[in-house]
């Protein structure tokens, strides 16, 4: 998928959040819907120097993987096995907010995420489209923060446990997100897993 940099403001502007917008939409929305979309994987593969790390000590966060991309890497997720759907949500922006939204969104996203375009499925009926087209960032694995699956899930986990930036902690913005995708119950194994031990990690620090 090409990386959408004159995205069209032409008619309806929706953005599909797929991680801290799921939780923390601060963008004004005239409407929201809860949706998926196809082909990609949340994954934790993302440097964070500005929200959730420093330049010093940067975070993780999440970006999409691709089923296409991730053969051509060679790499072999460990939960490949799962359907290639990615729960969010899709917000609609006022017309005349448009341009403001899109410019906030290229700065809050500016850490090696690229603009492109999605059709959103329905959260009830998942062979139906909601959204034709929605705005999406994604960050993939050529940018300067990338950095990808292969520690596996046991050391993303120590990094997140410890990592932190201006924003907050690393840990908050995993389990607020977990805990938002699992509101919707909807199962995202990568967030459970990795949320689950992160939290072991907090407790057995805590207690030493």
């Amino acid at each position: 998928m090409a990386p959408e940099s004159k995205f069209e403001t032409d008619g309806e502007l929706w953005v599909f959040g797929y991680g801290s917008l799921i939780w923390r939409p601060d963008l004004e929305h005239v409407e929201k819907r809860d949706g998926f979309i196809r082909g990609w994987k949340r994954r934790f593969w993302q440097g964070s120097t500005d929200h959730r790390g420093t330049l010093e000590a940067p975070g993780r966060v999440v970006t999409l993987v691709s089923i296409d991309r991730t053969r051509e890497m060679g790499f072999v997720d460990d939960q490949e096995d799962e359907d290639w759907l990615t729960y969010g949500v899709a917000y609609r922006i006022p017309d005349e907010r448009k341009k403001s939204v899109m410019d906030q969104l290229d700065y809050r996203e500016k850490d090696g995420y690229e603009r492109h375009v999605v059709s959103v499925y329905d959260y009830e009926d998942q062979d139906r489209i909601i959204v034709p087209r929605a705005l999406i960032y994604i960050a993939n694995d050529e940018n300067p923060q990338w950095m990808g699956g292969q520690a596996g899930l046991d050391d993303i986990a120590r990094h997140i446990a410890v990592s932190k930036g201006p924003s907050g902690p690393n840990s908050e913005y995993l389990f607020e997100l977990a805990k938002a995708v699992r509101a919707k119950d909807v199962t995202d194994r990568h967030l459970e897993e990795l949320s689950n031990r992160v939290h072991q990690l907090l407790l057995s620090n805590a207690t030493s």
